[in-house]
């Protein structure tokens, strides 16, 4: 560092150059000559680069790079292309810069944040004198004559540029956090981290005036004030929010995005390079951050394709968009902003499965959610899926739900990932019809044995449709204000299991008398002390048995279980109205028991003996029409508002 510091950046080399090099300046730079003549003539005006009257014996070209800004004006920069020669000779060493993650995982609630800009970062690193002569380049003059120079500081386009850079700023980081001052930098883009006003004017202070001392210019035009921290600051392309801990893009990010899709789009039919195209996926998937697991779920298929080029073709091959592809950029053109706004997450936030749904832990598949953050308002749901049913259930949650729904005969012919993600809309299409969306973003994490299931929520799927199923599920995700989060668990887990049994017993009796005649008869009648027959999503009193194994549930199967010295609601599936009655017979208890009125049922002789009068212990009977709530999709005349009465039929036996 300090040899560096005294005489300049040497090289790296690390294998052995041609005698002589010289290319033509790249079509960027010979289409915007003026451009490079006022540049460079900058350049050497500030002692950058020195123009030499000899010929050098390495000439790369210059190329430029354009950026359009939000405004629309069009941003250039002139850099040197050192890729085809003397960047091949060096050796590059492996560097972590602080990126964007990196940056939140210092991030705290209601963090006040400071950005500076470093002026021309690059220009501040001298070049080893000897070495100039490898980092040669040239312009035409308005005369058409060549005019020759090299580079006596860094030039932007060594491949090896970043890792001195980064290196360099690691003491002066260090310093940074010796002093308790949450700092990071990208390259040239710093960002101060703060808890108050005053401490945020007092350690912004520190770092600028450290990096002065240190010799680095600072861009005033770019950086804040002392009294500009706030909670909202763009950086890096982001707008970071730290009272609502989430990233959004930029205007200028998503202006950028939306601009490289629709060009790629509208190559629909013709063939492009496999660099194109890889330009527009690495936009699509650098904005996760923002846009969460969406990008890396849309780009699935595309990247697949390009793979498959690349592999055999290499990257100066071209390639024909599929249909397929194109319908994934165009969905993701379409909605990337519906999803942006993801909460503040990172390599750092990964969180423990067991933290989040707790013991047991012999069972779990992974131990911890990676670039993930937990928030305070989390719910955790459970589901499976037979060959014949889906099964969902909430094991903690703002929104309870237990829902069991057969599947329709082309719908178990599917594969099981197919049908797991069947069990996600569907449930999430029930709570959207009987509760509505969550009053505020709530990470849903989904409980699931089905690997196939993570990798769809996570990273979608090459079959389309999969994929266009899967959207459905992130379009009914965001309406009800919800982000997924798959855990997988073994298939021997309880939590598994008691989903596993609901999805294999579909019941086309799983019906219920809705709230409003529920408390009309218990207020004559109750309050009731029991529901014999319910699940998950419709018992009516604290205490219930269920048809099969349910979280909360007393037990399973009624008839297994006493009746005595309960004050029941008995409103049993149709085909258990007989044994009902009999054991109601034979119980020391009272209660009220529900049945369709239909004198014609092979029930109604075992009830009414006479044809009319229901036999002791039975005594009062109530006649209403009820609205028949249904909560499994399975077909059933029990349903909404029948065209026949039900007979609400009070017995004890105590008396």
């Amino acid at each position: 560092m300090l040899d560096l510091l005294k005489d300049g950046y040497v090289l790296p080399f690390e294998k052995r150059l041609p005698e002589k090099y010289e290319e033509d300046n790249n079509g960027s730079a010979r289409n915007n000559m003026k451009f490079v003549r006022e540049t460079v003539r900058k350049w050497e005006a500030k002692g950058i680069v020195q123009f030499v009257v000899e010929k050098p014996l390495f000439i790369s070209p210059l190329t430029v790079a354009e950026r359009q800004l939000s405004s629309g004006e069009i941003k250039r920069r002139l850099c040197w292309d050192g890729s085809r020669c003397i960047n091949l000779a060096l050796k590059k060493d492996k560097v972590t810069l602080a990126h964007l993650h990196m940056a939140l995982e210092q991030t705290e609630e209601n963090d006040l944040q400071c950005k500076y800009d470093l002026q021309s970062a690059y220009y501040h690193v001298k070049i080893f004198e000897p070495h100039w002569k490898y980092l040669g380049a040239k312009f035409i003059d308005e005369d058409g004559r060549s005019v020759y120079f090299v580079f006596k500081y860094m030039p932007f386009g060594l491949a090896t540029a970043v890792h001195c850079i980064t290196k360099l700023f690691k003491p002066i980081g260090a310093y940074f956090g010796a002093q308790g001052i949450r700092h990071s930098i990208f390259i040239d883009d710093g960002r101060v981290l703060a808890k108050s006003v005053e401490e945020s004017k007092q350690q912004f202070s520190t770092v600028l005036s450290v990096l002065k001392k240190a010799g680095w210019l600072i861009e005033k035009t770019k950086t804040d004030t002392l009294e500009g921290g706030n909670k909202v600051k763009e950086y890096l392309g982001f707008k970071i929010n730290t009272e609502s801990m989430s990233v959004n893009l930029t205007e200028e990010k998503a202006a950028s995005l939306r601009e490289n899709l629709t060009e790629m789009i509208s190559t629909k039919g013709r063939w492009v390079t496999v660099k194109m195209l890889a330009k527009t996926l690495g936009k699509m998937i650098s904005a996760e951050p923002a846009l969460g697991t969406f990008p890396l779920i849309m780009a699935r298929r595309a990247y697949s394709d390009l793979d498959g080029v690349v592999s055999t073709k290499g990257w100066k091959a071209t390639i024909k968009l599929s249909k397929e592809v194109l319908e994934d950029l165009q969905t993701f053109l379409s909605q990337f902003q519906e999803h942006d706004g993801s909460p503040i997450r990172s390599a750092s936030t990964a969180v423990s499965v067991i933290s989040i749904i707790g013991p047991p832990s012999e069972f779990l598949k992974v131990r911890t959610i990676p670039n993930h953050v937990k928030n305070c308002s989390h719910d955790i749901w459970c589901g499976d899926a037979s060959d014949v049913a889906v099964c969902a259930y909430s094991i903690k949650s703002e929104k309870e739900i237990y829902f069991v729904s057969k599947l329709k005969p082309e719908e178990m012919l599917l594969s099981s990932g197919h049908r797991e993600l069947l069990t996600v809309k569907y449930a999430l299409e029930k709570q959207l019809e009987v509760e509505g969306p969550w009053a505020k973003t709530t990470s849903l994490y989904w409980i699931t044995d089905s690997q196939n299931l993570v990798v769809f929520l996570t990273k979608g799927s090459r079959k389309l449709h999969i994929q266009v199923l899967l959207l459905q599920v992130l379009k009914l995700a965001r309406r009800l204000n919800i982000v997924l989060v798959p855990i997988h668990l073994l298939r021997d887990d309880p939590r598994i299991q008691i989903a596993d049994a609901g999805s294999k017993i579909p019941d086309s009796d799983d019906w219920s008398v809705d709230s409003e005649n529920f408390s009309r008869i218990e207020e004559q009648f109750g309050p009731f002390t029991i529901d014999l027959f319910a699940d998950q999503s419709n018992h009516k009193t604290d205490r219930f048995y269920a048809n099969f194994l349910c979280p909360s549930s007393l037990g399973v199967d009624a008839f297994c279980h006493t009746w005595d010295n309960e004050v029941a609601w008995i409103c049993p599936p149709v085909n258990c109205i007989i044994p009902t009655i009999r054991k109601i017979i034979l119980t020391t208890g009272e209660g009220v028991l529900i049945v369709p009125k239909w004198p014609t049922a092979r029930f109604w002789p075992v009830l009414c003996p006479d044809g009319a009068t229901p036999i002791f212990p039975f005594k009062d009977v109530y006649e209403f029409r009820p609205n028949i709530v249904q909560n499994s999709r399975a077909r059933s005349p029990l349903s909404g508002c029948p065209p026949f009465s039900f007979l609400a039929i009070y017995f004890n036996s105590k008396n």
